[in-house]
């Protein structure tokens, strides 16, 4: 398989193909600024079952009527173990930059390695280029992200669909970041 960070493309793989450009961002919609208008319930935009049920979940830990970011402490290992294996954590480092704090087993089989502790500077110049920027749009925006692409792994052409969660520690900065990843 190929190597790479949850969804995004491996080293031995090439971009093939995005749901959306340029360049290959979207913010999740239709959801309105109080989230909590959406009734609790994920964009109709969400494919797979288990990311509008992660964004569910999201949605009721929103502080302030839904305009907050949830509290990174609030979400309790114990309610996200159905993602853990899809999931992982990216920590906002002080210089701006995302480390992986923690990286699901299902995506460390996908992709044939984990990226524990590594930051995206240890990837290839167009996943980082892509990452940061949905990262930093997460991190910037307060609010969710969705893509879907296709790319070919070693041969395999696959098909992934991600959303990127913002998480406060403070209730005010941005400094993690849930990122889950189901193959369609």
């Amino acid at each position: 398989m190929g190597r790479g960070e949850g969804i995004a493309v491996g080293r031995e793989a090439t971009f093939i193909g995005h749901s959306t450009s340029p360049p290959v961002l979207a913010m999740l919609s239709p959801i309105s600024r109080n989230r909590m208008d959406a009734m609790l319930t994920p964009p109709s935009n969400l494919w797979h079952p288990e990311l509008r049920a992660l964004y569910t979940l999201w949605l009721t830990h929103c502080p302030d009527g839904g305009q907050g970011v949830p509290l990174a402490g609030d979400l309790e290992p114990s309610e996200l173990r159905r993602w853990l294996g899809n999931v992982l954590i990216m920590d906002v480092t002080e210089d701006g930059g995302f480390a992986y704090s923690y990286y699901g087993r299902s995506l460390a089989r996908a992709f044939g390695e984990t990226r524990l502790g590594q930051t995206l500077e240890a990837l290839p110049g167009e996943q980082k280029q892509i990452l940061h920027q949905e990262y930093e749009q997460v991190r910037s925006g307060r609010q969710p992200l969705h893509r879907r692409h296709t790319a070919d792994f070693n041969g395999i052409r696959r098909t992934w669909e991600r959303v990127v969660f913002p998480l406060s520690s403070d209730g005010e900065t941005i400094d993690k970041l849930l990122v889950a990843a189901y193959e369609l």
